[in-house]
């Protein structure tokens, strides 16, 4: 037993000198806690701009000051970890990092367009209508003005940036907002995941981030070319979209298409053109209050700003009687608006018959659109015939003359 004992005892007295050393860390550390408790209730607290500029002057590194004495068995590794932290500085992100927020393009026309008569498209000719008298066309500033465009507000933006990056952070998804792409309806933000994070797991959070953004719907897309992951977040205030501004902008007036239609902008406030030619079949579906009506009418605008009578001609059909009876009378008008559904059937059916009749006269001109027919019929009327040539002109040839577009618009097709 005395062997037993004496074998025991060494590591038993190593044991009781290591649990005395502790408790007396433990007193010392609640002797420590008191006495900082009392000076804290006479010493106010130092200023965050303090604190922020003791940082800066430590290189930015922050120094956490340690309350507590570290027990002697971590004193070792506290030592590695301070290392650790000074070797390694620029980890270390500021709270409120800067994040890039795009400016919003201004308007490329601040002059309204004035009338002007149609430009000649033959030489030694001027286009004029059936009447006679040369068709000019509508000036833009018949159309209401410009509107101010809203201002974002940018600290408003930041803090919709940390709250996505927070809300993130609550379902264990790391990353940043890198970029912030301020729309007319909605606002982009470009968020950044950190590796190993999949686009499915952000994906699967679009419902808690509206809740967290107190918004009605958010919609999340991966952006083409770039390692980042587009929140499209709507605006509290929109911005209201002026036909003006798309009828004055450079991208209208540069399409060299008579079937030219303003399309509005994107979401990063670019103006947005189309052309008939590119989709000759259009069905505008929507909800009640969703904007077909606008979108209809915006058409027919584009239109009459864009072409004369002569280039363009149009069939309305409105059964409803109330949405395309302020465009009777204009010249473009091919036949009166039809309200009848018959009359409207006749119509069709003449429309189809033109179709027919004008495919056969591209098949004898060899030509494939109207664009290469009316081309070669300028250059056919163009062309001088000689007075001593004995050969019979084809009276087909000289019947030939360009070819309007007809664009037929159906308001409330299914009825």
């Amino acid at each position: 037993m005395e062997l037993v004992y004496g074998w025991v005892e060494g590591p038993a007295a190593w044991w009781q000198a290591r649990i005395d050393s502790w408790r007396e860390w433990q007193e010392n550390r609640r002797r420590r806690r008191a006495a900082e408790a009392k000076s804290a209730k006479v010493r106010p607290e130092r200023p965050v701009a303090e604190k922020r500029s003791a940082v800066a002057d430590a290189g930015g590194i922050p120094v956490v000051p340690l309350h507590d004495e570290a027990p002697p068995w971590t004193a070792k590794r506290a030592a590695v970890e301070t290392e650790e932290l000074v070797e390694e500085p620029g980890e270390i992100e500021e709270e409120n990092e800067e994040i890039p927020i795009r400016a919003l393009e201004e308007p490329p026309w601040e002059k309204p367009l004035a009338p002007k008569p149609v430009q000649e498209q033959e030489p030694g000719r001027r286009r004029k209508e059936r009447s006679g008298r040369a068709y000019i066309m509508p000036a833009t500033s018949l159309l209401n003005e410009v509107p101010p465009r809203n201002p974002y507000d940018e600290q408003e933006l930041k803090e919709t940036a940390a709250k996505i990056k927070s809300k993130f952070e609550e379902f264990n998804v790391l990353g940043s907002v890198v970029q912030i792409n301020p729309g007319p309806v909605v606002t982009t933000f470009e968020y950044k995941p950190d590796a190993g994070i999949k686009y499915n797991k952000i994906t699967n959070l679009a419902e808690d981030l509206c809740l967290g953004l107190q918004c009605e719907s958010v919609l999340i897309e991966r952006i083409p070319g770039k390692p980042t992951v587009g929140i499209e977040v709507p605006n509290k205030r929109r911005e209201l979209i002026s036909l003006r501004q798309v009828l004055e902008s450079e991208e209208f007036q540069s399409s060299a298409s008579k079937l030219t239609i303003t399309m509005g902008k994107d979401i990063s406030g670019r103006i947005k053109v189309a052309t008939l030619e590119t989709m000759p079949h259009v069905l505008i579906a929507g909800s009640t209050g969703a904007g077909k009506s606008v979108m209809l009418n915006t058409l027919i605008m584009s239109l009459l700003y864009k072409a004369t009578p002569e280039e363009v001609r149009l069939i309305m059909v409105d059964p409803k009687r109330v949405e395309l009876g302020i465009y009777e009378g204009i010249p473009h008008l091919l036949t009166p608006v039809i309200t009848e559904p018959k009359k409207a059937t006749y119509a069709l059916r003449n429309a189809v018959l033109e179709m027919e009749r004008r495919l056969k006269l591209l098949a004898a001109q060899s030509v494939r659109n109207i664009e290469q027919y009316n081309k070669k019929v300028r250059q056919l009327m163009a062309t001088p015939r000689s007075l001593f040539d004995q050969e019979e002109v084809n009276p087909e040839i000289e019947e030939l003359r360009p070819l309007p577009f007809l664009v037929i618009i159906i308001d409330e097709l299914a009825d």
